[in-house]
Formats: structure tokens, C-alpha cells, sequence
């Protein structure tokens, strides 16, 4: 073995550990954000408990004004702004993570096309400097096509379809979108993979004064289909859900990367 031989064979076998990295960093997101959402729940559960033990609990909170609300629903309430916050930040790692998947997705496509473009000795160079936001991985999968003439075609991998929707997402959420709009089809194709996406918009609701509780929360707001059949969406705040996004886009390259150890490796 010569040594671009040998460069390129290490070069190649490096391409996907970046998944395994973040597979660590997730575990350690997962099992941290748990823990803190324990902590928060016995936190709850322990004031509850006690304020029914000592009867707080049912003591109207304003006999005049909110004859009907108890100190204790009260604290409820009250006791449950963690829990949003926590929803919140799961929220946010979750996108940023789907960003860096899929940003990682990209990179080793297009590393792959210039790989293949010296394999083929292919005289053009595939062109990423033309105009489109995020298209490369789009350019990189084509190119490799047409100079391999379809003996390595990404699009017939497994998990292609829901690699290229997770990458139109993607679009949205680099362009700090927390609600977003997409087809009902694209919705459906990606949470049957993993359940990443809430349909309906998380609003901030203001809750009505009249109880005494001029307070606020969030609710999801199912918003109906428009004509195009799109949807009024948001990123969901189960983290766990980031294992499964690993998982397919470990799965993914791992595909992409025998497909191409079949034709230049055997």
C-alpha cells in the first residue's frame, strides 16, 4: 500500500466518528437533564405533600376574590415554572443538535466528492460556490452520482428520505426559528422515524386574572391545516430523542461509507 493509499484509507476510516463523539456528549445531556428533572419532581411532590398534611392545601387563597382557587392550586402552579424551564432548554439542545448532525452530514458528503473525484480522475470538480442556501449536501449526492455513473447512488439508501427532510428542517432552525411551517408530509415522514416534532405552535397563554392567578404557562396551539397543507410547528422537548437522531444519522454514513468501500475497496 502506497502512502496516498494509506492517507486516504485513514482519512476514510475517521469519516463518521464525529457521531460517536456526540453520541458520548448526548448520553451525558440525557442523563444530566434527567437527574435535574427528578430533582425538580420530588421538589414538587415533597411541598404538595406537605401542604395537603398540614391542610394549607384547601385554605381558599382569597375568600373575597378567588373564593374558588385553594393555596394550594396556588403553589401548584407556582411549583411548576422548573418544569417549563427545563422543557425549554431540551427544546433548545435538541435544535442545535439536528443542526450539528446534519451540518456533520454535509461536511463528509462533500469530503466524499472530492474523495471520489480523484478515484474517477474526473477532470471538473464538483462546485459548491454557486448560489443556494444550504444545498451542498444535495450538490455533493448528485455529483457522486453522475461521475460514478449511479454505481454510488445516496438516494437509494435507507435513510435518505428522512436525511433530506431533517436537512429542510435543519434550514429552518439555523435560522434561529423556534415555530415553523412545514407540510404535513414532511412532518409525518420524520416522526415516524423519531418523534421530533410537535405540530401546533408552543404560545406563551395568559391565564385569566379572574381566578387570581394572573400568572402564565404555555400550551400547544393545534393549528388547523391551510390550504397547502402545512402546519404551524415546534421542536419537541423529549431529549431522549436525540439518541434516535444519532442513531440515524450513525446509520446513515455507515451505509453511504460501505457503498463506497464496495466499489474502491474490494
Amino acid at each position: 500500500m502506497d502512502f496516498d493509499t494509506f492517507t486516504e484509507k485513514i482519512k476514510f476510516d475517521f469519516i463518521g466518528k464525529e457521531f460517536e463523539y456526540l453520541n458520548t456528549t448526548i448520553d451525558t445531556l440525557v442523563r444530566n437533564y434527567q437527574q435535574d428533572f427528578q430533582e425538580e419532581d420530588d421538589k414538587y411532590t415533597q411541598a404538595i405533600k406537605e401542604l395537603k398534611e398540614s391542610g394549607e392545601y384547601d385554605e381558599p387563597l382569597d375568600e373575597e376574590h378567588a373564593p374558588d382557587v385553594t393555596y394550594g392550586q396556588m403553589m401548584e402552579h407556582n411549583l411548576s415554572e422548573p418544569f417549563f424551564e427545563l422543557e425549554s432548554f431540551s427544546s433548545i439542545i435538541i435544535e442545535s443538535l439536528v443542526i450539528k448532525h446534519l451540518a456533520y452530514i454535509e461536511e463528509i458528503l462533500i469530503n466524499i466528492s472530492f474523495m471520489i473525484q480523484k478515484k474517477e480522475k474526473e477532470i471538473i470538480p464538483p462546485n459548491y460556490n454557486v448560489t443556494g442556501a444550504f444545498t451542498d449536501m444535495i450538490k455533493a449526492v448528485n455529483y457522486i452520482k453522475l461521475v460514478t455513473n449511479e454505481e454510488i447512488n445516496i438516494k437509494s439508501t435507507g435513510n435518505w428520505k428522512v436525511i433530506t427532510h431533517l436537512r429542510t428542517l435543519r434550514h429552518q432552525l439555523a435560522h434561529g426559528k423556534r415555530t415553523f411551517v412545514l407540510k404535513e408530509g414532511i412532518i409525518d415522514d420524520i416522526n415516524r422515524e423519531l418523534q421530533l416534532i410537535d405540530k401546533g405552535t408552543i404560545i406563551l397563554k395568559d391565564y385569566d386574572s379572574s381566578n387570581g392567578l394572573a400568572q402564565y404557562g404555555y400550551e400547544a396551539s393545534q393549528q388547523p391545516k391551510n390550504p397547502k397543507n402545512e402546519w404551524n410547528c415546534s421542536i419537541c422537548s423529549d431529549i431522549t430523542v436525540l439518541k434516535k437522531l444519532n442513531e440515524i444519522c450513525t446509520d446513515f454514513i455507515k451505509e453511504v461509507k460501505d457503498i463506497y468501500n464496495a466499489k474502491y475497496h474490494t
